[in-house]
């Protein structure tokens, strides 16, 4: 995932064998193609687009697939990203549910009153943005609630809390 553009489409024309004629930025009918590529042998064409979000254009597409095989590769973006690991990722990117993790981790369980006071809320004011950050966190399953109603770091949540502070550490 950490390759540029210019990059994947290296990669992909690569997997292009010595019969194939490959051609990358290609302007034709007035779009450019990453990859072109032609078989001189079996007549075959092939276009691929490497994009780094939902860019490619539709008409773009519906031009080239009325003469090519149109290969379109999405590697970048967070619109493709499955819903699992994009509800994740709002989870651990907020500096108050990071904190909220930490607490957790450090100190354990705890109660939803006890819980706003440590992270110096005011509950009457901050209730609405604390329950909020609240459920954001247990739908990603970075903590949850124990049996008697306080709220646990998950093993999930263990995980980012030892991952961070050892990222934290080697840099």
């Amino acid at each position: 995932m950490g390759l540029t553009h210019d990059a994947k489409v290296k990669l992909e024309q690569a997997k292009y064998g010595s019969d194939w004629l490959t051609f990358t930025g290609l302007v034709y009918g007035g779009y450019r193609f990453d990859l072109f590529a032609f078989n001189p042998k079996t007549k075959e064409v092939e276009i691929t687009e490497v994009d780094q979000t939902s860019e490619t254009d539709s008409e773009k597409i519906a031009f080239a697939t009325t003469f090519a095989k149109v290969n379109i590769l999405r590697y970048i973006s967070q619109k493709i990203i499955p819903k699992d690991f994009q509800i994740f990722l709002k989870g651990v990117s907020n500096v108050t549910r990071a904190t909220m993790l930490e607490l957790l981790y450090d100190r354990g369980r705890k109660r939803y009153s006890d819980f706003i006071v440590e992270l110096n809320l005011n509950p009457l004011k901050d209730a609405g943005s604390f329950a909020y950050h609240l459920k954001v966190l247990l739908n990603a399953k970075l903590i949850s609630t124990d049996k008697e109603g306080c709220y646990v770091i998950s093993p999930k949540g263990e995980k980012i809390v030892e991952f961070c502070r050892n990222l934290v550490m080697t840099v």
